[in-house]
């Protein structure tokens, strides 16, 4: 009998332990991906076997937080300047410094936050905050391109808004979905057309890849 509660404690015990890995190894590629760290990223998922496809709000709470300081002080738009960039394991390039908002308490947005960014998987983070090689990494080790937040918007729709247009021409040649709506009803194209983007060549592909 004491021999097989020892081997129940401790099976307990590697559950408890995996766990506590498991959501370690989440904080950190939340971390890594909001400070555009590819070096870090790329450490994790051969190392660690990181989930690519982690969804925010199916993990600790404690992420939570971390994601609200990465969107509050996301840049409002990245310039486009030429053509996608690849992943190289030797980069560790970062994004341009941020403004700095001084929000008056952080805390006080995560409620809007938990609501608004439900099912935000790390790609939807990455076209957000990161740089495009950074999209190129997590879709070269799997990510999902089509996978949609609670919204009902997918990586795309936010390439589109924040009119990051390498980021969203690169998720369009590894098969985003432009007839895919989000719950207002409207698709990648319709937001663009929506804010009158001067890029035509971004234009031409969504229309191009909607017929």
């Amino acid at each position: 009998l004491f021999t097989v509660q020892m081997f129940q404690y401790a099976d307990k015990e590697f559950v408890r332990r995996h766990s506590i890995d498991e959501i370690h190894i989440a904080q950190q590629m939340w971390d890594s991906v909001t400070a555009n760290d590819k070096k870090g990223v790329y450490s994790l998922i051969v190392a660690s076997h990181a989930n690519v496809n982690l969804v925010y709000g199916q993990m600790a709470s404690g992420l939570l937080l971390n994601l609200g300081k990465a969107l509050i002080q996301e840049q409002p738009t990245s310039p486009a300047d030429g053509s996608p960039r690849f992943f190289d394991c030797n980069s560790h390039e970062k994004v341009s410094p941020r403004e700095s908002l001084s929000p008056p308490s952080t805390s006080s947005h995560v409620d809007e936050l938990d609501d608004r960014y439900e099912g935000f998987s790390l790609l939807h983070l990455a076209c957000r905050v990161a740089d495009v090689g950074m999209v190129e990494l997590l879709l070269q080790y799997g990510a999902s391109v089509n996978v949609s937040d609670s919204r009902g918007r997918m990586p795309l729709h936010h390439c589109i808004l924040k009119g990051r247009h390498l980021h969203a021409k690169l998720l369009l040649s590894r098969g985003a979905d432009t007839h895919a709506i989000d719950r207002d009803g409207r698709s990648a194209l319709q937001y663009a057309m929506d804010r009158s983007t001067s890029d035509e060549g971004m234009l031409a592909l969504l229309e191009e890849h909607f017929r």
